[in-house]
């Protein structure tokens, strides 16, 4: 093999060397775009699960309110149903 043919072939091969970095750089961006996209909707599901956890705090905080009001208001109805029953 001479040097030209040589050369050629090592030209070639670099060629086909650059084509292949090619796909993978735009493989690589792409792959980045994609993990960009899935970590912005993770936070937006966090943030969404959050806004539900404090919703969830709230409620249970009102029917614990809600609960304590029930009983006392059966407290106050089995004082008057002793009251009425004691006249």
């Amino acid at each position: 093999m001479n040097l030209r043919e040589r050369n050629r072939q090592d030209a070639e091969e670099t060629d086909k060397l650059n084509y292949q970095n090619e796909l993978k750089s735009k493989e690589s961006a792409d792959l980045t775009a994609q993990t960009r996209t899935l970590e912005y909707d993770i936070s937006k599901q966090l943030a969404r699960i959050d806004d539900l956890n404090k919703l969830i705090d709230a409620k249970t905080f009102d029917l614990k309110n809600k609960d304590a009001q029930l009983v006392d208001c059966e407290g106050e109805i089995i004082q008057l149903k002793n009251q009425v029953e004691s006249f």
